[in-house]
């Protein structure tokens, strides 16, 4: 395995899980191969598959797996199997360590995803609120940006309805 040592430990040496409670008085320790796999970007005991920084779930087929990192939704993921020739209906447990690594290698080459693309959509948005424009204020008062009417309904945007102390409903 890459990173080990002759003892076997290798660069995660710090990581530990601790045995059951009562193994924990003879200070036992066993190396965390879960962690260290992750670590090192494979699929580790677990066969979890970490791309971007995200698990994308074995059970599922792939172009649905790879809509789990942000920034890939149903069109680029059926361009990244197209591209690398992976069968859109194969699953994720079936990918080999080969085919992880030249999708993890696609998506950092050729897709903003994940922190750099939630830090590009703040900024754009605190470019607009900085400007002063019209749809700067909106976002700044937390109304809908894009024309929708706001007298019934954004209730998504404008948060749970408040009710006015003074008014009473109509009584029959």
């Amino acid at each position: 395995m890459a990173g080990m040592n002759d003892d076997g430990v290798g660069r995660f040496r710090n990581r530990y899980v601790h045995g059951a409670p009562a193994n924990r008085a003879g200070g036992v320790k066993q190396p965390c191969l879960i962690v260290s796999a992750l670590k090192q970007g494979g699929r580790g005991v677990s066969g979890v598959a970490r791309i971007a920084g995200v698990n994308i779930p074995t059970n599922k087929r792939v172009t649905i797996g790879l809509r789990y990192i942000y920034g890939i939704g149903a069109t680029k993921a059926q361009a990244i199997c197209d591209q690398l020739a992976i069968p859109a209906e194969r699953r994720v447990n079936e990918l080999s360590d080969d085919e992880i690594g030249k999708i993890r290698e696609l998506i950092d080459s050729k897709y903003r995803v994940e922190g750099d693309l939630r830090r590009e959509v703040a900024m754009n948005i605190k470019r607009l609120m900085d400007l002063g424009c019209y749809r700067g204020l909106r976002h700044r008062r937390g109304l809908p940006v894009h024309g929708q009417r706001t007298h019934t309904n954004a209730r998504t945007r404008k948060g749970k309805a408040v009710a006015i102390a003074g008014k009473k409903k109509a009584t029959r």
